[in-house]
């Protein structure tokens, strides 16, 4: 689980049963029984002696803040005013419905019951008649879980990543939802409060900005689709062609009035090689299988692959402390090296095969390796070098690669062609296989440690023509990076002693050799399929690892998950 505070939540369905804006949710004062502290004390008591704690079925969700907050109140109604009405509970309502364009379904803050509730204060008043103290001292108690549940939300994301994935090691923010519920309501200050708690980050906030435009288009309708047929390029007349003008017409890469010609001209080529590039594919100005996939791709689909990216962005930016950090983003291929909000080095990434997945966790950066030594993985050795070796005596010797007899430090070099290898394979290879330093190593001539318990890092390759390519997933897990002297020079530019001249005459001398950062620097490996970049232009990606849609079903899932508070932060 998550080490500092986690949110984990799979959705909950509750119809609203009243319309009524919430201007009119009350009006006037509120005949009401006051509701007194042995009312509240007396439900919170009664759901933690049931281990269950609820109101009239209506299951609460932060179990553990509850008691302790209301406890510290001296278990008064924190949301009631002095008249018996609740003035702050229209601005919280407020703002779990504008959580709608943060990709927050307002329908999992007990939306119905709260409604409901309000509605029979109003009623109460206009009648002169009383509320029962118990109903009272229950919509508090709701006021009080949504409010707690909603800023979870904002501030972690509304499904814990690790219990979507075991190689995902997820990092949250510390926070005392309890603090900051009392702020609110001291303040009066509720929905600025929540909304405070969103990631101040800029990719987040162009994000966001583009899944509101997103339905808007869709309020319009569905963009069209390309119906199957020859690829569509320059110079050809076709009747699909109106279609594609229409379809790049309402993505933005083709302006408005560029009429309704069957013929495929110039501008529409232009187009097509801007949706191509916004999409991660080659980029030829031709519409062929893949990009008429990617052009069909619903509008409605688009909008739910930006609710699970702004979720993925919840999940890390506000968790990040520091100003200065790596972001690789496996889907998209690209590393990005960031000082504050703005992003300062980016280059291109080759990431793990759709068999072999890179994992997503997050670890500081501590020491470069020029020159270095591959020892390579059991599994790696077993499934990609041992067939080599069969097929080929020469294969290990012109690949510079040693054997040792186990993997202890003081292991024996062997004579490779002194060991049977048809009788070694999975579950039993007792031997060391380690590549030396050079051109061939598999390594490259440099390598970034952050260690990590999937021995995962970043480094060089001998095959940078991998980097041409629009997608990259080919190698076993770790991450290649493109121009690796330029990542180097950058986080060795505080010491005197390196920059790009002498990193490139270390790595001529072909000696190893390991240079400690003095500034370690996070390095955050996520998963995004979408994103706005710096020129403000809409990024989508394959999904390589099919994981948006098992995070959008998780996300549209009935039932929300307690908050888990094994180490969060109370006040006292």
């Amino acid at each position: 689980m998550r080490n500092n505070f986690a949110v984990a939540l799979t959705g909950w369905t509750i119809f609203l049963l009243s319309c009524l804006p919430v201007s009119a949710l009350w009006t006037g004062t509120a005949a009401a029984t006051p509701a007194g502290p042995e009312t509240m004390r007396a439900l919170i008591e009664a759901g933690e002696k049931e281990g269950r704690l609820a109101w009239r079925g209506e299951l609460l969700f932060a179990p553990d803040i509850i008691p302790r907050f209301y406890a510290e109140e001296g278990y008064r109604l924190v949301w009631s005013g002095p008249d018996g009405t609740f003035p702050l509970a229209e601005p919280l309502l407020l703002a779990i419905r504008a959580g709608e364009a943060e990709g927050l379904s307002a329908t999992v803050y007990h939306l119905d019951a709260i409604t409901t509730l309000l509605a029979r204060i109003r009623a109460a008043g206009e009648a002169n008649t009383r509320l029962d103290g118990d109903s009272l001292a229950g919509l508090d108690l709701l006021l009080t879980d949504a409010f707690l549940l909603h800023a979870s939300h904002r501030l972690a994301g509304r499904v814990d990543p690790e219990t979507l994935q075991a190689n995902w090691v997820a990092f949250s923010p510390e926070a005392d939802l309890a603090a900051i519920l009392r702020r609110a309501l001291a303040s009066g200050r509720v929905r600025e409060t929540l909304e405070s708690l969103d990631p101040v980050h800029p990719d987040y906030r162009r994000l966001r900005q583009a899944l509101r435009e997103l339905r808007e288009i869709m309020a319009r309708g569905e963009w069209p689709l390309i119906p199957v047929g020859p690829n569509l390029e320059s110079g050809m007349v076709d009747e699909r062609v109106p279609l594609l003008r229409a379809r790049l017409i309402a993505g933005g890469d083709l302006e408005a009035g560029a009429g309704d010609s069957e013929e495929f001209d110039a501008p529409l080529a232009e187009a097509v090689r801007r949706f191509q590039a916004r999409h991660g594919l080659g980029i030829d100005g031709v519409v062929g299988l893949l990009t008429r996939a990617e052009l069909n791709v619903s509008a409605r689909k688009r909008a739910e692959q930006i609710e699970v990216n702004l979720e993925r962005r919840r999940w890390l930016f506000n968790a990040i402390p520091e100003d200065r950090y790596i972001l690789i983003n496996i889907a998209g291929y690209r590393m990005t090296v960031h000082e504050g909000l703005a992003t300062v080095l980016e280059k291109k990434v080759v990431v793990g095969a759709s068999y072999r997945h890179t994992p997503l966790f997050s670890e500081r950066m501590q020491y470069i390796d020029i020159n270095p030594f591959w020892n390579i993985p059991p599994t790696i050795a077993v499934r990609d070098i041992l067939p080599n070796i069969r097929k080929d005596p020469g294969y290990l010797s012109r690949e510079k690669i040693r054997v040792f007899s186990n993997w202890r430090d003081d292991a024996r070099e062997l004579d490779a062609s002194s060991i049977d290898w048809t009788k070694v394979g999975p579950g039993h290879f007792p031997y060391k296989l380690r590549q030396d330093p050079g051109p061939r190593n598999s390594l490259g001539r440099i390598k970034f440690i952050f260690p990590n318990r999937f021995s995962v890092y970043l480094h060089d390759t001998p095959h940078r023509e991998l980097f041409d390519k629009p997608t990259r997933d080919f190698s076993s897990g770790c991450i290649r990076v493109e121009a690796p002297l330029v990542l180097a020079a950058y986080l060795l530019q505080d010491t005197p002693s390196w920059n790009l001249e002498t990193l490139t005459a270390a790595v001529a001398s072909g000696r190893q050799q390991v240079i400690p950062l003095d500034r370690p620097i996070p390095v955050h490996i996520q998963y995004w399929t979408a994103w706005v970049d710096e020129d403000n232009a809409m990024q989508f990606r394959y999904d390589i690892y099919k994981r948006d849609e098992e995070l959008a079903r998780a996300l549209a899932a009935l039932q929300p998950l307690a908050i888990d508070h094994s180490s969060l932060t109370i006040s006292h």
